[in-house]
């Protein structure tokens, strides 16, 4: 998918282990601190071994699973719609009226069920100004919920249904029935086995738009050139080996608009993502920097779940625009672990910086 007009994102507003501001995490994850503790709340059941995971240490300790969620987005949500509202010059109320609120929300899994999943969906609605209800909603397939989430956003931008739409991605893992689960499936890193995942928690919120609402304010905006969404038929649950098709589909048709200076790839640990990118690297590679600037933050805040996709896209926002004369474009890739779904997206500067960068 790449959008015939100008699709913009902007008003970011993130949380995860690394910080609660985009500049916090972008900090701490590009001078490699690595923010996984190792938390005797959350032990291997084999041997009670603690293991490292990525707690936002704002977020209260002893709050469930829902609750966790539910903190961690209020984190990220007021800044959000607070910038969203600066850049309008009205109330906040005034900012939400008439637009969507699309989440991207963790699946249902142990410790955290349907109606959980629901509660907290409608929890965070109900918290929100004068939205269009109509057209929000939830999406729940893991990694790249918040990709699929932009393409919706695209969509309704694109048929002129409305100016803006304010997207949410968030998750926690970082409770002992899901790290359980982890374990059971043979995702967990652990001691002796170093090929896995460390979990983690985060959200990020951010606007979707026109640049022609921009113009006149000194908020920086990210061009989403191009999106791309595909299937694998071989995921990793089913037990056969990868040869990464599904992903190797959207890295080809989201470089079909250019080629991309930088990679973010949510490679956290578990051997089937590296396969998978791996695939999709040698079949598009020639579009891609050389040397091959790769980046999979996951060591420093964990594996973020339905939240990866929104903090690795607003990571790259932030080391483009900080590294303009650089970097012009990212590529983002963001791979569902519980459903077959795999996206690519394109992100880059629009005209106005590059001029800025070369002056």
């Amino acid at each position: 998918m790449a959008p015939r007009e100008m699709t913009v994102l902007c008003c970011p507003a993130v949380v995860c282990a690394a910080g609660t501001t985009l500049a916090e995490v972008a900090s701490a994850t590009n001078a490699g601190l690595r923010r996984l503790v190792t938390d005797s709340r959350l032990c291997l059941r084999a041997d009670g071994t603690p293991i490292p995971a990525g707690r936002v240490e704002q977020v209260d300790d002893i709050s469930s699973p829902v609750e966790r969620i539910i903190q961690l987005a209020a984190l990220a949500l007021s800044p959000a719609i607070d910038s969203w509202a600066a850049v309008r010059g009205c109330t906040v109320d005034a900012a939400l009226e008439g637009m969507p609120i699309l989440l991207s929300v963790p699946a249902e899994r142990p410790g955290l069920p349907a109606d959980a999943v629901d509660w907290i969906v409608a929890s965070l609605l109900a918290e929100v100004g004068p939205f269009d209800a109509a057209r929000s909603g939830a999406i729940r397939i893991g990694h790249d919920g918040f990709a699929a989430l932009l393409e919706v956003a695209a969509g309704l931008l694109e048929a002129g249904d409305v100016p803006a739409v304010l997207i949410g991605a968030l998750d926690s893992c970082v409770d002992s029935a899901c790290v359980a689960w982890f374990e059971e499936a043979g995702r967990l890193r652990a001691p002796g086995k170093p090929n896995g995942l460390a979990p983690g928690e985060g959200a990020a919120f951010c606007v979707v738009t026109r640049p022609a609402l921009l113009v006149g304010t000194d908020m920086p905006f990210f061009e989403l050139s191009a999106l791309a969404r595909a299937q694998e038929p071989h995921p990793w649950y089913c037990g056969r080996p990868t040869m990464g098709e599904g992903l190797s589909v959207a890295v080809r048709h989201a470089l079909a608009s250019g080629p991309a200076d930088v990679c973010y790839v949510d490679l956290s640990g578990e051997m089937w993502r590296s396969s998978e990118w791996d695939f999709a690297y040698l079949r598009n590679g020639k579009r891609l920097g050389h040397p091959l600037d790769i980046r999979h933050p996951a060591e420093c805040w964990g594996d973020t779940g339905a939240a990866s996709g929104a903090l690795l896209t607003w990571l790259a926002a932030w080391d483009l625009w900080q590294g303009r004369s650089l970097h012009h474009s990212a590529l983002i890739c963001s791979s569902s672990a519980t459903h077959p779904t795999r996206a690519a997206t394109r992100l880059q500067l629009p005209a106005a910086a590059l001029v800025q960068a070369s002056s």
